[in-house]
């Protein structure tokens, strides 16, 4: 994967196999969309000793906006309590904000959606929240302080929290940019 340029993704994965792909990697790696798990003990948060081993090859974290993942009725504040865990336990230069959700607006008048679409809940598999009843059921991140239209506030939160215009650059999108230049291709094709 390093020599093709393709980056260690490993937001998914479990323990073992986060420290043994932040040992395997010569390049460094990222786990996009996750939380910290001493902040808020999910399946998908890193734990502390996960987080240095990514960011020990110059990787990143990136921190999901998921109430879900981020603990009980999680609002921004909750995000930024990951982001601050984070940067004390590895420095600014590995975190980043993973949002992993996307606009989900309403349909416009006229239309309703796909004909035959069906909800499958077997997709989300233990996260579910009778496998994880701590999750909660908040819809913040479609339309509380977590909802991706509310990018401002994040930096608006970052700022209250005392991080300089230098590291919430880097947080917005600087570490993001690093990681992917250090993993371009050994030899890239030019068309």
């Amino acid at each position: 994967m390093n020599r093709v340029g393709i980056i260690v993704d490993i937001p998914h994965s479990g323990e073992r196999t986060t420290i043994d792909a932040a040992e395997a990697s010569g390049k460094p790696m990222m786990a996009s969309h996750t939380g910290a798990k001493a902040v808020y003990d999910h399946m998908r948060c890193k734990s502390d000793e996960a987080l240095r081993a990514i960011a020990a090859g110059g990787g990143l974290i990136g921190v999901n906006a998921l109430p879900s993942l981020l603990g009980p009725d999680a609002t921004l504040n909750t995000m930024l309590d990951h982001i601050d865990h984070i940067a004390n336990v590895v420095g600014v230069e590995h975190v980043a904000i993973g949002t992993d959700n996307t606009y989900s607006g309403q349909w416009p008048e006229g239309l309703s959606g796909y004909p035959n679409a069906r909800f499958n809940s077997r997709w989300w598999g233990n996260w579910s929240a009778q496998n994880h009843p701590l999750s909660g059921q908040s819809d913040d991140a479609a339309v509380g302080s977590l909802a991706w239209t509310n990018w401002p506030l994040y930096t608006v939160g970052l700022v209250k929290r005392g991080y300089s215009d230098e590291d919430i650059e880097e947080i917005l999108s600087g570490n993001f940019l690093r990681v992917l230049e250090a993993n371009r291709p050994e030899r890239e094709v030019r068309v």
